[in-house]
Parts: C-alpha cells; structure tokens; sequence
C-alpha cells in the first residue's frame, strides 16, 4: 500500500506540469464590433424568412456593397429599355 501511495504523488505532480505547459486561452471580452446580430429576411418566391447572423461589421459592410452598387446601377443609368428610345 505504501508503495501505491508513494507514486499517486508523482502522478499528480505530471498532471499538474502538463496543465501549466498548456494553459486554455482566454475568452475574448464581448465589444460591439464581435457582437453577432441576427435578422430574418424575407427570401423571393418563399413565404417563409431566413435567419442571417453577422457582426456588425458585417453588416456594415454588406450595407455599404448595397450602397455602391444601387450607385453605381443608378449612375450608370442601366435599367430596362423599350425598342426604338
């Protein structure tokens, strides 16, 4: 018994400098710009909405590719043109 006693010391002592070699990584603190935001949207043809999750910045971004593009559809002049105008 002694001798099992003796060696549950050792192993408890591998375990613990195994633990320190490999600390767990940290949370990141929750901010605004990694806050996911979910919003349903309404897909064509369907009755049904779709849940999109992003971060802000996502957002923010996918709203300044909208922007761009109805810009550049609107400069551009582009649309739907009868024969003969």
């Amino acid at each position: 018994m002694q001798a099992q006693a003796a060696s549950e010391p050792e192993q408890e002592t591998e375990v613990t400098q195994i633990e320190e070699a490999a600390p767990e990584p940290e949370a990141e603190p929750a901010t605004e710009e990694n806050t996911v935001i979910c919003r349903r949207t309404q897909l064509i043809g369907s009755k049904f909405t779709k849940r999109i999750c992003g971060t802000q910045a996502e957002w923010d971004e996918l709203a300044r590719k909208g922007r761009v593009s109805t810009a550049e559809f609107q400069a551009k002049g582009a649309g739907i043109r009868q024969a003969g105008n």
